[in-house]
């Protein structure tokens, strides 16, 4: 379920001037034809390309605690402060759904029709979407997938998700525990569990296998401190070992 959202539509340089960030008013032309980003800033390790002036609060908004809320929940080590080109992801916004579909058809060719989308091109984490009231919880929830490639590997497809869709949303308070949750997810037998972790390709995924993966990570992170402790271990199985990257 979406949260209600308010639009407070306003000027890009006006609202990122209250928030307190840089801006960078020197258009860069895209390799798409016919496209600049006259309006670019960073939020902390991401760096936004616009193509128009949008709703820049839903923006700031919506990323400026997105990593400290992962690392917070998840427990994993901050990545470097400020940022590097390692850890940058680029955010690129569209004022117009067509303006977003056509850029997608050029750059990647073979898209799935959606409102946002995370992809990693040529090892450097993108993010692409357009201005609609769900733009905040797009945001969130692709911007997820970026961070969450940057700090692991080769994870679950389902769990991948689920995480996703659990920050969609502002993350609810750390260390509020809710024994009750065990109810919620009874219904994830071992064959529901084998059944997410047979899904390598996303567009397998269902609407229901979205509820059991988001219901199996909020369960985890909320049932007990146990549980969410057990779980940050288990996704410590999948850290990026950085001194081996480096």
């Amino acid at each position: 379920m979406r949260l209600n959202t308010l639009r407070i539509t306003c000027s890009w340089v006006a609202c990122l001037a209250m928030a307190g960030l840089g801006f960078g008013v020197e258009p860069r032309h895209s390799a798409g034809p016919g496209y600049v980003w006259p309006y670019e800033t960073r939020i902390g390790q991401f760096q936004i390309h616009a193509n128009a002036p949008l709703d820049c609060r839903a923006v700031v908004d919506a990323l400026g605690s997105l990593p400290h809320d992962l690392q917070n929940s998840l427990g994993f080590s901050p990545l470097s402060q400020p940022a590097t080109s390692a850890t940058e992801i680029h955010v690129f916004l569209f004022r117009k759904q067509a303006e977003f579909q056509q850029y997608l058809a050029w750059f990647i060719p073979d898209a799935p029709s959606r409102p946002a989308m995370f992809i990693q091109h040529r090892g450097i984490p993108m993010v692409f979407a357009y201005s609609r009231p769900e733009l905040r919880q797009d945001l969130r929830h692709e911007c997820t997938h970026a961070l969450l490639h940057l700090q692991y590997h080769r994870l679950p497809l389902w769990l991948d998700e689920g995480l996703a869709e659990y920050f969609e949303h502002t993350a609810e308070p750390f260390g509020r525990e809710e024994p009750q949750l065990s109810g919620e997810i009874l219904h994830l037998n071992p064959a529901s569990y084998q059944e997410l972790e047979r899904i390598s390709d996303v567009a397998r995924m269902t609407e229901r296998h979205y509820q059991q993966s988001h219901q199996h990570v909020r369960y985890m992170l909320h049932h007990s401190r146990e549980s969410r402790e057990q779980f940050q271990k288990q996704l410590r199985e999948f850290a990026i070992d950085r001194k081996d990257s480096k």
